[in-house]
């Protein structure tokens, strides 16, 4: 029995927009990456989404596949109103810490706190919109999209 990483290359890739091109569909197929990273360039919907996502999986041959959205909040969202929660930047927190430290610590935990509320709120929508699940949300370089089971919209 093989672990479920056998063969597979330590690479993430990304490619070039909202649906693959036939290089890309063959190049995915015939050498599946480790998984895949989403920018701009690549989601326009939830339903879009879904299909991308579906289409990724079904190349790969794997449920489970890693696809990662470059998510950063403020400037560098990608998913983002009008279908997906607001993530606002960092930057006023870096600002009122010079001001105020312990003030913004408190804050930018509140700000933690609303913000994976609000993600953990949409999560369910996107899932039944897209087949994934956000599972990291916070001001991290890449937010991860899981596999769900979730009826198609």
């Amino acid at each position: 029995m093989n672990p479920p990483l056998a063969g597979l290359r330590p690479l993430v890739l990304g490619f070039a927009g909202p649906v693959l091109t036939p290089d890309e569909e063959a190049l995915f197929g015939r050498f599946p990456p480790a998984g895949f990273i989403l920018f701009d360039r690549n989601i326009d919907s939830p339903r879009q989404l879904r299909m991308l996502t579906d289409r990724l999986r079904a190349l790969t041959g794997r449920p489970d596949v890693p696809i990662l959205v470059d998510q950063e909040g403020g400037r560098v969202q990608r998913l983002g109103p009008p279908h997906w929660p607001e993530h606002p930047p960092a930057r006023p927190f870096g600002e009122l810490y010079k001001e105020g430290p312990i003030a913004a610590l408190d804050a930018a935990r509140f700000h933690a706190w609303r913000t994976f509320a609000r993600w953990s709120a949409a999560s369910r929508s996107m899932a039944d919109a897209t087949g994934c699940v956000v599972s990291a949300a916070s001001a991290s370089a890449a937010t991860c999209l899981s596999t769900v089971s979730a009826p198609r919209s």
